[in-house]
């Protein structure tokens, strides 16, 4: 054999050379791959599935010396050996771990550097070498465990020793996790166990194996913290021997103090509690810890009873005794704890030290011994293992002929011997693993040494179906479903037999191998646990009784049956059928006799003929009188669809206006031999009235006079006669005319009809005269509560009272000649009357223009109210023409009228002759001007000295008036010598003087006293102005001019202060200003400083003096200096802010918060009461220069 094995391919017929099957209940043991061909042994182990294959280490040659990599194919059957991708110098690979983490394949083993990790790569077949950890030493990874979506293990590394590392999910590469003993000390970590999103483990604190403590890491701080030993032991080493977790809880054994013993975490004080102290002064040792039937069973000692099975119990976190096998203080020294059927299966000693295997059951608390059934010689069964797989339970002990695998027999309690694999040697079944369906393990046979065989299942075959019922016509079919139990690598046909009351007719299956009339097969393909065979039944119309498909599995080659009864699907039948009557209405006649035909039918077919009876029924129509009567009658139908059968019923006619009457046809006393068959509605025959009567009521139309009462006379008349007597109300109801006041009202009022024919009765009705203007007017006489006993007697419409309206509504305006009025003197008047009566108020508005007055001044309206009781009583209305100040002449007022009322007769009405009066007024007034000098003369004089008059129009206009004002060179009258100005004189000022400001011309002439004279002109398009004249007026002139001789003198220039803007601060809530005189001279008068926030036109800011904030901004600041108390010197300066002194709030518009981005202006010195100059006398204002007051802007931050 060479050392490389690249492919070793295993045909199954060699194979059963070696291993002879045996069936034993669950399945056979056959060799799976002799991976060292001929006896030398491979030694397999570390079985590990991935992606369908089985991987693990082999030997080579067979002497422990050249382990390797090899994988099984179970589709192909074949084992090919893996390439070491960093093959060691000793060429012995010696593999230690695989592990399947995060889709790939790891494995540790030699390398040309140690032992390291390495990982599988498909592609090439080969281990890759992942991560050389140590240099040239060994690093070996072990106890991968995952966590936090990582994968943990031990390592060593030269630099921090045997630490904690972990190979990353996201990127496949490998860190240390933890360095629990700082430096290069080991801390030789073990016991990985997750808990509450930590990993607890333990390790050594100093790096001498003699230190061992717990220790949690948490994995989003990456803190490694210890856990305080709550019991410490004297030599200070806790030494752990398990880690479990079990009912929320996280348990841990460890020395105490008093020996070795069971501890529980608490994470509120980060300690290992002892828990209990089952064994005194000396250890317990508790071990083996399964979880079972909701408890915690485990080994520990007890001085007592020795070494047995104890529990911790979930309900209340206490440990108890479950069973001292060895009675007394000897020990059971139970293990191998293997759940099974509800019981919990184990090896333990018996009293005479024979390890036998043993079960324990919960519900009745007992421990029973199991039997060998193929009991060795020394008596010692002495297990290895108990394996679960396939619903059976295996172990493995001693026998007659050796250590071979046992199966459980239930019905017996004996472990029955499955396989003799190597004659009387072991073949020692090992390190079992559920692989594609089978048990695979290693195990010795002489003919191929150590090698790998597994135990295949017997399937054993189960029927269901679903549903349970299927309808005939319905989309659900009847599905059967084989399955088989165990390995599914190969196909397996299944017999069954076939039954039921279907026939073949009745359905279509699909799914089955074969299907005959009473037997069949159906196949269970490879890779398949299941096969379905589907009963699709026929669908039909016909009514029929329900029908069964019965199939049971039959025994056939390689499986068992487990379901041994016959499973049952019913077709359903869905049709059902319905025999009912149809019903007959029709009209009696007049005489003689009516055939009524009735039909009974069958809606759907039958499978079988029925029979059902029928009879008539009388109703409200009387049998022998309205119709002859038929007793029972039978009658057959042979079942096919929509047969049916004729019933006759003679009707007898009459003349006799009556109600409609009913009989009936009945159906019973079906048979139909258990068919969904029922009897539907009877027939109804109604025999119809076919005479009838109407009641109706006669219009009525006619003038209703002017007073009193005029009856309205209506007729109630009966169409046709009817054969009982009649009563009906008549009552009047009001439409638009109005009950009480246009008619009286008449209640509900009984007449009574005997039923002759054209009978009539008469209702009157009062209407009520008036002299009201009104549209026509309606009521109703309404017929209701008729009592006809059931006849065929109807209520005509209505009959309706028409009042005829015979007045008219107008409104009469008496002048009493023509009217005329005088402005100041004379009045006129007129009346205003209705020609008729109104039903409601009427207004009449009285209109008059701007020239007249009716009583509620000058060209407003006044309103004239009619009642219904006044409207014939005419209301004067007064004019007074408006004395105005218009130069008018003889002119006219005009007064509109206009009617409005909820009276729609009067509302809007036209009112003739005319709607209007015209008054003539005469005029008193003129038109002219009154010039009033002061005093009676105007005096000036040339040092100055003025003089005024005024003028003021005497009328007022009604187009403007303009005076032109015209003076000679020797005056001014504010516009320059010998230069006119005009004064404007309109309706609104004409009564208001205005002032002339009259100045002597100051010239170097010496006059002496002299006149100057000023002429007066009008300019309007008012014709009352136009052509009047004015006349001017003459002013007396002091000259004040002398002959003198006189030098010139030179004054020198004045100095003055200069007030500026040095800067301006601006915030969210504050303004600060600095100011400095920069003049030549003290600012000692008071003056103000005003600050404009924002403007209301960006293109307008402040320009001058008395352009104050107000003028231009929508806020503004303003402070009061009060540089006369306190003077401002040259180069001095001043700051302002809002919560000084200064601030004058009743001047101030301040917004408490100025928006980011507004512009901020200041001007200093900026009123002075009107004055063109500030208060402040400046030194630009006296000596020339540029406005330097104003500073800005400033942009608000």
């Amino acid at each position: 054999m060479k050392k490389n094995i690249v492919l070793l391919t295993l045909a199954l017929a060699a194979l059963y050379l070696f291993v002879p099957p045996q069936a034993n209940g669950a399945g056979t043991i056959e060799l799976a791959a002799d991976v060292t061909s001929g006896s030398a042994s491979s030694y397999p182990g570390l079985f590990t599935e991935f992606n369908g294959e089985l991987f693990f280490e082999g030997d080579t040659v067979g002497d422990w010396n050249h382990s390797e990599p090899f994988k099984y194919n179970p589709t192909t059957d074949t084992v090919t050996q893996i390439t070491n991708g960093n093959r060691p110098a000793s060429g012995d690979s010696n593999l230690t771990s695989l592990t399947v983490f995060n889709g790939n394949l790891y494995t540790v083993m030699e390398s040309s550097g140690g032992r390291e990790l390495f990982q599988y790569n498909s592609t090439t077949n080969a281990f890759d070498l992942h991560t050389n950890l140590n240099g040239s030493g060994d690093s070996y990874p072990r106890q991968f465990t995952e966590f936090d979506g990582d994968l943990y293990f031990v390592a060593t590394d030269t630099a921090v020793g045997e630490e904690i590392f972990r190979l990353r999910s996201d990127n496949n590469t490998i860190e240390l996790a933890a360095n629990v003993t700082a430096g290069s000390a080991s801390s030789f970590p073990n016991l990985f166990t997750e808990f509450n999103g930590e990993l607890f483990f333990e390790g050594d604190t100093v790096g001498d194996w003699n230190h061992s403590e717990p220790f949690k890491y948490n994995p989003n701080t990456g803190v490694v913290t210890q856990i305080t030993n709550g019991n410490r032991p004297a030599s200070g080493d806790s030494n752990l021997t398990s880690l479990t977790v079990f009912n929320g809880n996280l348990y841990t054994v460890m020395e105490s103090s008093v020996g070795r013993e069971l501890f529980q975490y608490r994470p509120g004080t980060n300690t290992f509690d002892l828990h209990t102290n089952l064994n005194g002064s000396a250890e317990s040792y508790p071990r083996q810890f399964t979880e079972f039937d909701g408890d915690l069973y485990f080994v520990a000692e007890d001085t007592g009873v020795g070494q047995e099975l104890f529990r911790l119990r979930s309900d209340n976190n206490t440990i108890e005794l479950v069973a001292d096998i060895a009675t007394g203080a000897a020990d059971g020294r139970p293990g191998l704890f293997t759940p099974f059927n509800g019981e919990l299966y184990f090896e333990a000693d018996t009293v005479g030290g024979l390890s036998e295997p043993f079960k324990y059951n919960p519900t009745t608390d007992t421990v029973t011994q199991i039997t060998n059934g193929n009991r060795p010689a020394s008596g010692d069964s002495n297990l290895t293992s108990l394996t679960v797989f396939n619903g059976y339970l295996y172990t493995v002990m001693e026998s007659s002929v050796g250590r071979e695998l046992f199966e459980y027999n239930a019905s017996t309690n004996t472990f029955d011997l499955h396989t003799n694999l190597n004659g009387s040697d072991d073949s020692y079944p090992r390190e079992f693993t559920e692989f594609n369906g089978d048990l695979y393990f290693v195990a010795e046979d002489t003919g191929v040494g150590e090698e790998i065989f597994r135990l295949t299942s017997s399937p054993s075959v189960s029927l269901s179906l679903t549903p349970s019922s299927a309808n005939e016509d319905g989309a659900t079919n009847l599905v059967y479903t084989f399955t088989r139990s165990g390995a599914t690598t190969s196909p397996l046909t299944v017999n069954f037999a076939v039954g039921g009351t279907a026939v073949s007719s009745d359905y279509s299956q699909t799914g089955a191998a074969t299907f005959g009339t009473t037997s069949g097969t159906i196949t269970i393909g490879a890779g398949s646990s299941t096969a379905t065979l589907t009963i699709d039944p026929t669908a039909d119309s016909v009514v029929e009784l329900n029908e069964t498909v019965q199939l049971t599995l039959a025994a056939g080659t390689g499986y068992t049956v487990n379901t041994a009864t016959a499973v049952t699907g019913t077709i359903t039948n869905d049709d059902a059928t319905t025999l009912s009557v149809n019903n007959v209405s029709q009209a009696e006649g007049d005489s003689g006799t009516t055939q009524f035909s009735f039909n009974v039918t069958l809606s759907a077919a039958t499978d079988v003929g029925l029979t059902v009876n029928y009879a008539t029924a009388a109703g409200s129509a009387t049998a022998g009188s309205d119709y002859t009567t038929i007793p029972s009658t039978a009658l057959n139908f042979t079942g096919t669809a929509g047969e049916s059968k004729t019933v006759v019923v003679d009707v007898a006619g009459d003349a006799t206006v009556e109600l409609d009457e009913t009989f009936a046809v009945n159906l019973s006393g079906l048979q139909a031999n258990g068919r969904n068959v029922t009897l539907g509605a009877n027939g109804t025959g109604t025999i119809q009235n076919d005479d009838a009567a109407t009641l109706s009521v006669s219009n009525v139309s006619q003038a209703e006079g002017d007073s009193g009462t005029a009856q309205f006379s209506f007729d109630v008349t009966l169409s046709a006669a009817t054969d009982v007597g009649l009563t009906v109300n008549y009552a009047t109801s009001a439409g638009s005319a109005t009950a009480g006041t246009d008619y009286t009202s008449v209640p509900a009022t009984a007449l009574n009809f005997t039923g002759t024919a054209g009978e009539s009765q008469t209702v009157l009705v009062d209407v009520a005269g008036d002299e009201i203007a009104e549209i026509d007017e309606t009521f109703t006489v309404n017929l209701s509560g008729l009592q006809a006993n059931g006849r065929n007697v109807t209520l005509g419409g209505p009959g309706t009272g028409t009042i005829q309206n015979d007045d008219t509504a107008g409104v009469q305006i008496d002048e009493l000649g023509s009217i005329s009025v005088a402005e100041g003197a004379i009045t006129d008047t007129y009346s205003v009357v209705l020609t008729s009566q109104p039903t409601m108020p009427v207004e009449i508005t009285v209109s008059p223009d701007g020239q007249l007055d009716v009583g509620a001044g000058a060209g407003t309206a006044l309103t004239l109210t009619f009642g219904t009781a006044d409207w014939n009583t005419p209301q004067v209305v007064t004019i007074t023409p408006v004395d105005d100040a218009v130069a008018e002449g003889l002119h006219n007022g005009t007064i509109i009228h206009a009617a409005g009322s909820s009276d729609t007769t009067y509302d809007g009405i036209v009112i003739t002759p005319s709607d209007s009066v015209v008054a003539t007024i005469t005029d008193n007034d003129s038109a002219g001007v009154i010039i009033n000098e002061s005093g009676g003369s105007t005096a000036v004089a040339e040092d100055g000295t003025t003089d005024s008059y005024t003028a003021v129009l005497t009328s007022q206009p009604v187009q403007p008036v303009d005076l032109q004002i015209t003076p000679d060179g020797q005056l001014d009258v504010g516009a320059g010598a010998g230069v006119g100005i005009t004064l404007n004189f309109d309706a609104a000022n004409w009564d208001t003087p205005q002032t002339v400001i009259v100045t002597a011309v100051d010239d170097d002439v010496v006059e002496n006293d002299h006149t100057g004279s000023i002429s007066h002109a009008l300019m309007t398009t008012d014709i009352a102005y136009t052509g009047e004249s004015v006349s001017g007026i003459t002013a007396l002139i002091t000259d004040n001019d002398r002959y003198e001789t006189y030098l010139p003198f030179i004054v020198s220039p004045q100095t003055f202060p200069d007030l500026v803007v040095q800067s301006v601060t601006v915030s969210s809530d504050n303004v600060t200003v600095v100011i400095q005189n920069v003049g030549a001279n003290t600012v000692s008068d008071d003056f103000w400083v005003d600050a404009y926030i924002g403007l209301y036109d960006a293109n307008q800011p402040p320009t001058a003096v008395n352009d104050i904030w107000q003028n231009v901004s929508p806020r503004g600041v303003v402070w009061g200096v009060d540089a006369a108390t306190n003077p401002i010197a040259p180069g001095e300066t001043r700051t302002l802010t809002l919560d000084d002194g200064y601030f004058s709030a009743e001047h101030s518009s301040f917004p408490g918060t100025i928006l980011a981005g507004t512009a901020v202006y200041v001007q200093v010195d900026s009123a002075n009461s009107g004055q063109a100059a500030g208060a402040v006398l400046e030194d630009h204002e006296q000596n020339g220069g540029p406005y330097n007051n104003i500073y800005g802007p400033v942009l608000a931050p």
